[in-house]
């Protein structure tokens, strides 16, 4: 899975590292597999994004401004996701 963080100070797009609290969010969404609960109306995609909000922000490797998930990204990677369940 690829995810992109977006800077809006400087729109700057980035991959998180494998070490940050993102990364480590989305191996242990992967682990889960598709056993992860869902709630009444809840998505794949909305599984993915409470479990990305809820981490340690990441900070832009251009200007240190706090990044936030891309939302083109999130949709894609979604579907990733969903492959290698």
């Amino acid at each position: 899975m690829r995810l992109e963080l977006y800077c809006p100070s400087c729109r700057c797009l980035f991959a998180p590292g494998p070490i940050t609290s993102v990364a480590k969010a989305l191996r242990s969404l992967e682990e889960a597999g598709p056993w992860s609960a869902l709630g009444d109306g809840e998505t794949v995609e909305d599984l993915l994004y409470n479990a990305l909000s809820s981490v340690e922000e990441t900070d832009c490797p251009d200007c240190g401004t706090s990044a936030t998930v891309h939302e083109g990204t999130l949709g894609d990677l979604t579907h990733s996701l969903l492959a290698t369940w």
